[in-house]
């Protein structure tokens, strides 16, 4: 009897370890290469938060667009990461088919943009490939214009507090 028992625990500690082992392995540790793949869209994020922040003072709608992301994967980042944020459109979305008119449009009279379907000053902003310099830190070119012949880019440098990602640091190395 006592020897069933000791092999049903037994069985149970192993089983218990195996899937305790499964969940660990299964989530992306903390600066290895899938949890970098998975938080780069956190990263880019934040950079998009901060750019606004700095950017917006008018009630501008914001244009976000990411290089190298096709327009329905970029349609999804907004919806997703900017639901509390109805001025963020995809620029991306705006370029479907010819039937669509651009939804960005530069005019003298408003001396920079302005959302072809609402009509209000708008902003675009754009972000590059996340360069990661450490397991929780990382940097992400980006550039924000407000007219078409007017606006900068640079370098941000993106940190991991162990909550969040937060915009550290800004280095223009452009201003047009």
């Amino acid at each position: 009897m006592k020897t069933s028992w000791r092999w049903l625990l037994l069985v149970l500690l192993v089983l218990a370890a195996a899937g305790l082992g499964y969940g660990v392995l299964s989530q992306p540790h903390l600066g290895g290469a899938r949890w970098q793949e998975a938080q780069e869209d956190n990263v880019r994020e934040a950079v998009f938060r901060r750019q606004i922040a700095e950017h917006r003072r008018y009630g501008e709608v914001c244009f976000l667009t990411i290089s190298g992301r096709d327009a329905s994967a970029m349609a999804v980042f907004v919806a997703r990461r900017f639901q509390d944020a109805s001025f963020v459109k995809s620029m991306a979305a705006s370029q479907e088919g010819p039937a669509h008119s651009p939804m960005l449009v530069n005019t003298p009279t408003h001396n920079g943009y302005v959302d072809a379907h609402t009509g209000q000053p708008a902003l675009q902003f754009s972000t590059g490939a996340v360069e990661w310099t450490s397991d929780v830190r990382a940097e992400v070119s980006g550039d924000g214009s407000i007219a078409m012949e007017s606006g900068n880019g640079g370098i941000y440098t993106v940190v991991w507090n162990g909550h969040r990602w937060n915009v550290t640091r800004y280095q223009m190395q452009v201003m047009f």
